[in-house]
């Protein structure tokens, strides 16, 4: 079924993702997160820069407390504007 809906596309890891996502735990640690980079807000931040670097609309996860928590969200619509990408639906 997912391979139906994203037509067999693989997105790989860059260094440019990984810089994307440090941007945001940067901001999302100064609007108040908690959680440190070496936990799985960092694996979050990866999923989201990916989404955001690809210009994907949605990204879908069951994690409301850090995925698609209020300082997350707040972190990627900051980063997202300053660096000209589109932050995806959550």
């Amino acid at each position: 079924m997912i391979d139906r809906i994203t037509g067999n596309h693989f997105l790989e890891h860059s260094l440019t993702i990984t810089k994307i996502a440090m941007k945001y735990f940067s901001t999302y640690r100064n609007v108040g997160g908690i959680y440190g980079w070496d936990t799985n807000i960092r694996i979050d931040f990866m999923i989201v820069a990916c989404a955001s670097h690809h210009g994907l609309d949605i990204v879908y996860s069951a994690d409301n407390e850090t995925l698609a928590g209020k300082e997350a969200k707040k972190a990627y619509r900051h980063v997202n504007m300053r660096d000209n990408l589109r932050t995806p639906n959550f």
